[in-house]
């Protein structure tokens, strides 16, 4: 059926790769991972077997992928390798990045031959979809790696697998240039630099970061061993305010497509 599973995620709080990861090593073949959050590890050149099978995960930023992985996606080749596609959202709408996706890759010689869109805790908040992905979740991620092997024992080829989403794909609204502040409690350990996803911010004064150029993707948030970083700018505070007060009570469900 397949020889090895080729796992590739981008996920700067880690509730990307834990659904990717689960997925993957549910088919008991080898898996090569690439995680790709690091901007070396973007860099690297990754070549893919047909005789494999790819399972692809990132976020959803504001209903779409995030533009990184936009532009990231462009420079692969798939080589026709049949490809699961997986899209983590804050428990509000993951709206048009599952189609974007699929889209993308279709484009770049990826046979997408299903898609799920599962919940992850916010990055802005644990009043959101907190502890997600969680065991119910996770059993979900396991029933369909069953329907997928299903899916590939049939040999079926579809001519293009449907999600929901809508096009032109949601607007990308232009961001606002501010980034996480830091506190006195910086030890100074260079982690949240190290571990930035477009590193910018500087190793040698962990307080100055480009907020121009910053993800909002709050990686450094979560590394910081002290929690000095947070962010404190009064969009994020309305926004989260508004994310509980609409989905705070809410509990959304994996929506799957095969």
């Amino acid at each position: 059926m397949f020889e090895k599973v080729d796992a590739l995620f981008f996920s700067p709080t880690k509730t990307t790769e834990q659904v990717v990861t689960t997925l993957s090593h549910e088919f008991n073949k080898p898996v090569r991972k690439l995680n790709v959050t690091s901007k070396v590890n973007r860099e690297k050149p990754y070549s893919f077997n047909p005789n494999n099978l790819a399972i692809i995960g990132v976020p959803v930023y504001a209903g779409r992928i995030p533009k990184i992985m936009e532009t990231y996606f462009k420079t692969l080749e798939g080589n026709n390798i049949p490809t699961v596609i997986i899209t983590l959202y804050g428990n509000r709408d993951y709206d048009d990045a599952l189609l974007e996706m699929r889209d993308l890759l279709n484009d770049q010689n990826f046979n997408v031959i299903a898609a799920g869109a599962f919940i992850g805790q916010h990055s802005y908040t644990r009043k959101v979809a907190n502890n997600r992905p969680d065991a119910k979740d996770l059993e979900v991620v396991i029933a369909f790696s069953k329907d997928i092997i299903k899916k590939l024992k049939k040999n079926t080829q579809d001519e293009l697998l449907s999600v929901k989403g809508n096009y032109p794909y949601r607007e990308r609204k232009s961001r606002k240039a501010f980034a996480p502040v830091t506190s006195n409690m910086c030890i100074h350990c260079g982690l949240c630099a190290k571990d930035c996803p477009v590193q910018v911010i500087d190793y040698d004064d962990v307080s100055k970061i480009d907020a121009n150029n910053c993800l909002h993707c709050c990686r450094c948030i979560q590394v910081c061993p002290t929690q000095a970083k947070k962010f404190d700018h009064s969009f994020i505070k309305g926004l989260v305010n508004q994310l509980i007060n609409n989905c705070g009570d809410i509990r959304k469900e994996p929506q799957l497509f095969l």
